[in-house]
């Protein structure tokens, strides 16, 4: 039996390893939108003294018209008004946090299924070293990195609470829950741990306590049924309600081949096998080695009910990963188990286990090295009146509060992110520029009749909001006619936002470019021939310009 002290120690090392692969090596937060999405809702919070959006209580949790589930942006706007640290360097101490209480979460949950320290640590470490939950908490100010630490820790306490009958624990789980939805609105998914717990709670406690013989055939019985019915429940789904989610896994560069069926398998296996890490592969083969354990517990079948149940959303891979690798962890490392206590060649399975840590610790590397080598159009430097500043440390001093559109989505995002400025856009921008008040959004808030699963969390709706996406779109595509044609929704909007600064990626100096099309941007060719006073449809003229961008103040011809 290891030394408590030796335990400790390895927890604090894994820790240790959990902050080392998330050290930055990058100047900024990394260039994702939804980091920069919470970035600006956080320092709207620290600029404000309020969260704007927060018309309803149900507002905190994103379930009320141009709101977002909010447990992010308090956390990062409180840690910046505790430490007196700006957003962007509390989004990266925030990860640390999180790394820290994950691991630690992770520690105390593979306590509750492996009885020896070691494998315990083992499923700790692969846990820690996922390639997906390190991409989502490298300076990164995702929602869904914190919602999955408290998720973690939700699953621990309820199921400590249960297995040891300690009513008074389900008060902070309860707590907890509150927090997930705060979090993210994944938190409808701890439904389906409940629904695990019943099922291997209902197998052990119920179903196999009816068998004196053949006890272990029954349950490899009980959950192959179970898992088949689960699986022609989703086919039946699928053909009749449309693919839930598995499409985008039919092809793929890695692998396109016939039946269809089997390439959705082998590429979600891919997938998930990059996103959790080679600790996959043990656990599927450890599966059937659950069912030859000297004792069928909650314990032992509770983590194999958990996969069971999420089949069907097992296509949604970038949200469920995350949520699974604990578990997955643990499936692994009680294969490993089997595999020390049963093979004579121990020395192969030691080293089995070094390469597996290795090849895990990889993943995460080349996962981070990916967006390290992103190029930073906020990286680049400009000396104004002998001060020197970066593209969005401009835009904050020289633009701040001045209405904003760019060419490129991602670029507007980090400008207005480090750079505090107002990029026109739908939904809960709309809030933040002042577009709609709170005496606007009681006047036309109706009960949403969205279907499932989108109903599941939009209860409240703004019927009709301007479409500020679609307006900018427009203006950069069309051209200036767009606004200046026969009056519409769109030239309404604009007279009350004539003045414009544009953002320009030079690398992209014609184009228009959002998460889903590259278009050619006439706007921009006519803010050119306006700035050349070639042809000067409108007031126009350059009053910024890098390798990288440019910025132009416009003013629109009303």
């Amino acid at each position: 039996m290891i030394p408590k002290r030796t335990v400790l120690l390895t927890v604090l090392a894994i820790v240790l390893i959990a902050i080392a692969v998330r050290y930055p090596l990058v100047e900024h937060e990394r260039n994702q939108t939804d980091s920069y999405f919470i970035h600006r809702l956080s320092y709207s919070i620290v600029d404000s003294g309020y969260a704007k959006w927060t018309f309803s209580a149900f507002s905190y949790v994103g379930y009320y018209p141009f709101s977002y589930p909010s447990g992010m942006p308090f956390l990062v706007a409180e840690v910046s008004s505790l430490t007196g640290l700006n957003i962007e360097s509390c989004i990266l101490l925030t990860n640390f946090v999180l790394a820290t209480v994950f691991c630690l979460a992770c520690f105390v949950l593979a306590r509750q299924f492996l009885k020896r320290p070691e494998y315990v640590l083992l499923a700790t470490l692969l846990v820690t070293l996922g390639s997906r939950f390190v991409d989502t908490s490298y300076w990164n100010a995702s929602a869904r990195g914190s919602f999955v630490v408290i998720f973690t820790l939700v699953v621990f306490v309820s199921f400590r609470a249960a297995a040891m009958g300690q009513n008074r624990l389900f008060i902070l789980a309860g707590i907890l829950a509150v927090g997930c939805l705060a979090m993210h609105h994944m938190a409808v998914l701890l439904v389906l741990f409940g629904v695990g717990y019943l099922l291997a709670a209902f197998e052990t406690h119920y179903f196999l306590k009816r068998f004196s013989l053949h006890r272990r055939r029954m349950a490899v019985a009980f959950n192959v049924v179970f898992g088949l019915s689960i699986v022609v429940f989703v086919v039946g789904f699928s053909e009749r309600f449309g693919n839930p989610g598995f499409s985008s896994f039919e092809e793929t560069p890695l692998l396109d081949i016939n039946p269809t069926a089997l390439s959705i398998i082998l590429n979600m296996a891919a997938s998930y096998t990059s996103q959790i890490g080679f600790i996959l592969l043990f656990a599927l083969m450890g599966i059937p080695s659950l069912f030859r354990s000297s004792r069928l517990s909650l314990e032992t079948l509770f983590p194999l009910a958990v996969l069971i149940v999420f089949i069907p959303i097992l296509g949604s891979a970038l949200y469920v990963s995350m949520l699974l690798a604990p578990f997955i962890a643990i499936l692994g490392s009680m294969c490993i188990a089997k595999l020390l206590e049963s093979s004579r060649r121990r020395l192969t399975v030691l080293s089995i286990i070094v390469l597996l840590i290795v090849s895990s610790a990889a993943l995460p590397i080349w996962s981070t090295q990916r967006w390290n080598e992103e190029k930073y159009l906020s990286g680049e430097t400009v000396s104004v009146e002998d001060q020197v500043f970066n593209d969005a440390v401009y835009v904050s001093v020289n633009f701040k509060g001045i209405d904003a559109i760019s060419n490129i989505d991602t670029t507007a995002s980090e400008l207005a992110a480090i750079g505090h400025g107002t990029f026109l856009g739908s939904s809960i921008w709309m809030v933040l520029s002042g577009d709609v008040t709170r005496e606007d959004l009681l006047r036309n808030l109706t009960w949403s009749a969205a279907p499932f699963p989108r109903n599941l969390y939009v209860w409240f709706e703004y019927p009709q909001p301007p479409n500020v996406d679609f307006f900018v779109l427009g203006l950069m595509v069309t051209g200036v006619g767009f606004v200046a044609g026969p009056q519409s929704s769109a030239t309404e909007y604009y007279l009350n936002h004539p003045k414009l600064v544009v953002a320009v990626d030079s690398l992209r100096p014609s184009e228009y470019v959002n998460m889903y099309s590259i278009s050619h941007a006439s706007f921009l060719t006519e803010i050119e021939r306006s700035t050349a006073k070639a042809n000067q449809q409108f007031s126009s003229y350059e009053c910024y310009q890098t390798a990288g961008l440019t910025l132009y103040l416009v003013q629109l011809p009303f």
